[in-house]
């Protein structure tokens, strides 16, 4: 079989300008052979794919059922899609560097040699977490697992003031070849289609949020690993979405404007981290303690008692596996 790749995207909302600009540029792709695009009640031109030569494989959908329903089909067509060897995951406005693809085939053939059960992830800017593992930064001190509570862990304090002081001091060195990571978002992921037959499919119940660190951490427990791979890059070219508050960990949780974004974050973060990473009940509880110790007295004088309850709703969900969507959260 050829080196094809098949592209698994998926849309919502007003968010043409940004998926055109990703399609044409996969177009001219010459191992890109396939497109699949799962539209979550996204507004899309009458007839837009003949506006493409590549072909693209619409799954058209009445209304938004999140980013894990979405790739869930998208992932689920990919799997029976025989003439493409590889499948490569972008969100819509996931714009790859020139030569990205390319390279990810080129390293994948070389890691293929030794190793079985691995994906590839391309480089993201956005992303902080994987650009300090790019840069050489150990994954086990950016990637808090066992025993933390939403990331979280009081071992880790003196650790993230350091990054912090540091956090606006760019990075001038040379990237790492490539370093292992225990998961990571859809937007860059790279793989043998056969992969999909071990990990399965993207949980729906997850509806958003977290999905996609649950599925590709799959891979993990599959014994197998997730290379980051900095040399090949993605440009993520909807800036809108880095403009981030800078009111610290625990006050943000209190001062998003997303109730619903901070519900199914909060309450599918618990579930992952109760099924994947929790060893020591007592050192996770201490963890949740100091948490909700520190979100409470911002609660208080904030006056944010009824987005305190919602956070307390959604860890009681996280760690009783109460997922789906949740009609009562309004977006």
């Amino acid at each position: 079989m050829k080196d094809n790749v098949c592209i698994v995207t998926v849309t919502y909302g007003q968010r043409y300008k940004y998926l055109k600009e990703i399609l044409k540029k996969l177009e001219e792709n010459y191992y890109v052979n396939n497109i699949v695009l799962v539209n979550n009640a996204g507004e899309l031109p009458k007839e837009f794919a003949l506006e493409f030569k590549t072909q693209i494989h619409l799954i058209d959908l009445d209304e938004n059922y999140g980013s894990a329903y979405g790739y869930h089909l998208g992932l689920d067509f990919a799997s029976n899609v025989s003439d493409s060897k590889y499948v490569f995951l972008l969100d819509d406005d996931n714009l790859p560097e020139d030569n990205c693809i390319e390279n990810l085939i080129e390293v994948y053939t070389e890691k293929k040699i030794e190793n079985k059960n691995f994906a590839l992830l391309a480089l993201r800017e956005d992303r902080k977490d994987f650009m300090k593992v790019a840069s050489g930064v150990n994954p086990k001190k950016v990637f808090t697992t066992k025993n933390a509570f939403l990331g979280w862990h009081f071992k880790d304090i003196f650790a993230k003031l350091v990054r912090k002081l540091k956090r606006n001091v760019p990075f001038e060195g040379e990237f790492v070849e490539s370093q292992t990571v225990p998961f990571g978002p859809y937007g860059g992921l790279f793989f043998e289609r056969d992969l999909l037959d071990i990990i399965g499919l993207p949980k729906v119940e997850f509806f958003l949020y977290c999905d996609d660190y649950e599925y590709t951490h799959r891979i993990n427990k599959q014994l197998g690993k997730i290379f980051l791979i900095p040399t090949s890059r993605i440009e993520d070219i909807d800036q809108t979405w880095f403009v981030k508050e800078r009111a610290g960990f625990f006050k943000s949780f209190l001062t998003s404007p997303s109730s619903y974004r901070i519900y199914y974050s909060i309450r599918n973060r618990v579930y992952f981290e109760n099924k994947n990473f929790v060893r020591n009940k007592i050192m996770y509880n201490i963890n949740k303690f100091i948490f909700l110790s520190n979100v409470y007295i911002y609660a208080k004088l904030l006056n944010q008692n009824e987005r305190l309850e919602l956070i307390l709703k959604a860890i009681q969900h996280g760690e009783k596996g109460i997922l789906g969507q949740n009609q009562n959260i309004k977006q």
